[in-house]
């Protein structure tokens, strides 16, 4: 090849790259089963349903709360096993669990309790005169592949206050070590209860070379207070150091913790703990308590052993807050690999292809939309607190929030009900998601700009994903598909030498978008040939895009000015189109750029084949799903994950919709807003890992007439 194509070599291997971190946004199709429990009966707070990890208590005087194990998903649920990890003595469960046969299977969308396929149990609790805190714990081990291992924890205490140990982050992947420097995660340890709690042991559950905790190590019996309780006692901060042993180095991290409690018992002296028959009535064994500060209270998790097991067995009772007792357990997963996470970012107006703030048009109103951020891979995305930017030397009318998992907003453009995420990062995975960032739009007094979300991100490697905001002004606003981020490649064979393909304009604003001209020329002018055109622009009164409008561009690229003989070796040529465009806001001309690539004398290599597939009973407002998987590889195979790129091309005119996402999956979801004919586009590329090349189909096309 010439010295001009190993650049875009180099180029082409960073676009696949680049692609297979991106296309978040696309829909998966693969059918999979959904955990669902529903809960009801004695408990101290109503729930809509059970969540994994969830601690539920029963109210004051006891009772009986029914469960119904049910699948929301649309696949067979299998219950492999029920296993009760932790019993308190007051509490039975029913029907005993070791007498059931297993597995058991849950059909799809079976989750009510009149449901006949449905796994039905109850907890009851009668309280004694003498309270006892230990958790009732039941692990049910499923084919759900969401939950971690596919087990779904769920634990139930006998009192209406309780201490919850709240763990941020619930899990960690570390990404960004190596075998000189090391990775390190703050993890924050608060109450998200409503009694005080208390820190027993922490240590990691295998021990590992690869992990630490470094500074300051809380004390036994440090106390934790519930958040915002104001009573004094922080959120602890433990800091784990990852330095790779044998990757992946996977560990637990393994936290003892408890309620804030004391014996009751006053005392004088050790003879009255001792002849105490609640705390030391066990005939032969060693009374663990001693007077201190006129309390009994145990002094060391080795008398209360001695005290409560048989000698030799094992024994998890420990001394805490000067009680013999079994601790609670709270297990954070680590992990030390390079494993990325995939952001999906989600909006309620993505069919307008903005957070659209359009009707908020009196000076001083606001409006509050959310954008939700997602993981749906198994690794870790570090989020950036979100930003907003707008044009400069303009008052900015937006401003942001973000909030924890299970926010909410329950009116349109009202006030967002929530935690708030103080921090600037957070780790984001698929079991502390979605986060919820609120974007607050204030109308001005003068023009309001079109402004956009700035998600910055590492997954590993650094990205950033930018969601426009639509201010209540009149504006065109430009888009290009495919992305303006990824070229356009063409490959011309033989015998024609020639190929083209489209690029589609949009105005995604709210008034008319005028266009100046187009230009498409090498990137070296005078130095390559004149290898790229514009095959019949638009001129005069067909430059003006309405609101919505598409604009298709066909550009070609012409191999037959390039001089090849039998001994040349492929051939790539870079070029650009100049999309010139008068821009309202800026109140001047603008541009937009598409990087051209033309490949001639491509040899032994066949060209993936784009298959749209075939699509029938369509209807404006349903999902409609597009599906590529029907695409041949050619020479090299098409990569699953960002190997396929959809676009509209072509759509009724009153429709807003603008499908764009980038270089995906083979699968994408739209969902038409009215009825009429559409036309969707598909390329595809295929990927040679040994050279770094890409390989890029022709369009296929896809005409879909969409019911009302």
């Amino acid at each position: 090849m010439k010295n001009r194509s190993l650049c875009i070599l180099w180029i082409l291997s960073v676009v696949a790259l680049g692609a297979m971190a991106s296309g978040c946004s696309s829909a998966k199709t693969t059918k999979a089963p959904q955990v669902n429990i529903t809960a009801v009966g004695a408990l101290s707070a109503s729930v809509t349903s059970v969540n994994n990890l969830s601690t539920l208590a029963f109210r004051p005087g006891g009772g009986r709360i029914d469960f119904v194990l049910g699948n929301t998903g649309d696949a067979d649920l299998v219950i492999q096993k029920v296993e009760q990890t932790s019993t308190n003595n007051k509490m039975s469960v029913l029907p005993n669990l070791a007498g059931l046969s297993w597995p058991r299977t849950v059909n799809a969308g079976d989750f009510k309790s009149t449901d006949p396929t449905v796994f039905k149990m109850a907890i009851h609790f009668v309280p004694g005169a003498n309270p006892e805190e230990t958790p009732t714990t039941l692990k049910i081990y499923t084919n759900d592949n969401s939950l971690p291992g596919g087990v779904f924890t769920f634990s139930v205490v006998p009192e209406e206050r309780i201490p919850e140990l709240v763990v941020n982050p619930p899990n960690y992947v570390f990404l960004n070590a190596s075998s000189t420097t090391s990775d390190t995660v703050d993890i924050v340890l608060s109450n998200g209860g409503t009694e005080a709690l208390a820190l027993g042991g922490i240590d990691f559950l295998t021990a590992s070379s690869a992990y630490s905790i470094i500074g300051v190590r809380p004390l036994r019996d440090t106390i934790v207070d519930p958040t915002d309780s104001g009573a004094g006692n922080d959120p602890v901060t433990l800091t784990v150091e990852y330095r790779p042993f044998e990757p992946p180095d996977d560990n637990q991290l393994v936290i003892q913790w408890g309620k804030v409690a004391e014996t009751g018992v006053s005392c004088t002296g050790d003879s009255t703990c001792t002849n105490d028959q609640g705390l030391c009535g066990k005939a032969g064994k060693t009374c663990p308590y001693r007077c201190g500060n006129g309390h009994c209270m145990c002094a060391n998790d080795e008398d209360c052993a001695a005290y409560e097991c048989e000698e030799g067995a094992p024994c998890e009772y420990v001394c805490l807050t000067g009680v013999c007792r079994i601790p609670q357990k709270s297990f954070i997963e680590l992990s030390g690999k390079s494993q990325a996470g995939q952001l999906k970012v989600e909006y309620a107006d993505r069919l307008v292809g903005c957070v659209d703030f359009t009707q908020v048009l009196e000076t001083g109103a606001s409006c509050t939309k959310l954008v939700q951020l997602s993981n749906v891979a198994e690794g870790l995305v570090k989020l950036q607190r979100p930003t907003t930017r707008i044009s400069v030397g303009t008052e900015n009318p937006y401003s942001v929030k973000w909030y924890r998992m299970g926010a909410s907003q329950p009116e349109a453009c009202g006030a967002v009900t929530g935690t708030e995420l103080s921090e600037n990062q957070f780790g984001l995975t698929q079991q502390n998601g979605p986060v919820n960032v609120a974007v607050t739009y204030t109308a001005p007094e003068k023009t309001a700009p079109i402004g956009e979300l700035v998600i910055s991100y590492s997954s590993p490697f650094a990205g950033e994903e930018v969601v426009s905001l639509c201010g209540g002004t009149k504006r065109g606003e430009l888009e290009v598909a495919p992305p303006i981020s990824a070229p356009m490649v063409m490959f011309a064979p033989e015998p024609s030498r020639k190929a083209t393909k489209t690029v589609i304009l949009m105005n995604k604003g709210n008034d008319t978008l005028e266009l100046r001209d187009f230009v498409a020329s090498p990137m070296y002018p005078g130095t390559d040939p004149e290898c790229f055109r514009v095959v019949n622009p638009p001129t005069g009164a067909d430059l003006l895009m309405p609101p919505g409008a598409l604009m298709p561009l066909t550009v070609e690229f012409d191999g037959t000015l390039i001089e090849v003989d039998e001994n040349s070796d492929a051939i790539v040529l870079n070029g650009i189109l100049y999309i010139n465009y008068y821009d309202l806001l800026l109140g001047g001309d603008a541009q937009q750029k598409v990087n051209l690539i033309g490949w001639v004398n491509v040899k032994d290599v066949t060209l993936p084949v784009a298959d749209p597939g075939t699509v029938v009973g369509a209807k404006a407002g349903s999902p409609l799903l597009l599906d590529g998987s029907a695409s041949t590889g050619g020479t090299f195979t098409i990569d699953p994950i960002s190997g396929y790129t959809w676009f509209i091309s072509s759509k009724p005119a009153t429709s807003k919709i603008f499908t764009n996402p980038g270089p995906g999956p083979a699968a994408l979801t739209v969902i038409p807003d009215v009825q009429g004919a559409y036309e969707f586009k598909l390329v595809v590329f295929s990927y040679d890992s040994d050279s770094g090349l890409s390989f890029f189909s022709d369009e296929s096309v896809l005409g879909v007439q969409v019911a009302p």
